[in-house]
């Protein structure tokens, strides 16, 4: 997609970090302090060259956790970088992550959000709702004075993109790739959602949370 279209509209961009090593027989807590894989690295340098270059002062957003950082580091050129915890560690959709903990045992941590895709509820981890708001809230109160980028994991993009679109994401397969963008825009006064070469509105309930 040619980011040239969206220079001059309020935009901001939601993205998931770039290749990360092999998680392979590692547990949960030791597949956090992966690094980026040399091809995942050389794809955000590519990637940052074209933002930059269309953007030059762009804000970028990260989950604290090393990978997402990584790739920030990359793209970030002279640009801010800030951490925020609604994008990772917890994440928008963990308010308590003792209590959430029990449900990451098992080295699959795709599967709770998965269940929250189907409607499930878990202690300490927000309703699919719930935690699309927060991140919502947080990423369209600044869309009109900067252009951000926020870089995050794939479970938190996939059930943001299920709240906000028409689309499902209940298999795995239907996540966000690497490197994958999201672009919010207001375009006269109505949010929209472009996510792979289509254009959406946002759905009402979620849009009208900035114009209330």
């Amino acid at each position: 997609m040619n980011l040239k279209q969206f220079v001059n509209i309020p935009v901001t961009f939601v993205m998931r970090h770039a290749e990360k090593q092999s998680a392979a027989n590692l547990s949960i807590t030791e597949e956090l302090n992966l690094n980026l894989t040399t091809r995942g690295k050389n794809a955000t340098k590519k990637l940052g060259e074209t933002i930059n270059e269309t953007f030059p002062s762009i804000t970028i957003y990260s989950s604290p956790i090393k990978r997402c950082l990584a790739t920030a580091k990359i793209l970030s050129l002279k640009n801010q970088i800030k951490t925020n915890h609604l994008l990772g560690d917890p994440g928008a959709f963990i308010y308590n992550k003792k209590l959430a903990a029990q449900y990451f045992v098992n080295n699959n941590p795709s599967l709770p959000y998965i269940k929250i895709l189907q409607g499930k509820k878990f202690a300490g981890m927000r309703s699919i709702k719930q935690g699309t708001n927060l991140l919502l809230n947080f990423m369209l109160s600044k869309i009109e004075k900067t252009v951000n980028l926020y870089i995050t994991h794939d479970s938190i993009m996939a059930l943001f993109l299920a709240a906000i679109l028409p689309i499902s994401m209940l298999e795995k397969s239907t996540w966000p790739n690497y490197l994958e963008i999201a672009i919010i825009t207001k375009e006269h006064n109505n949010f929209f959602c472009y996510w792979r070469n289509e254009k959406y509105p946002i759905i009402k309930d979620y849009a009208d949370i900035q114009r209330a």
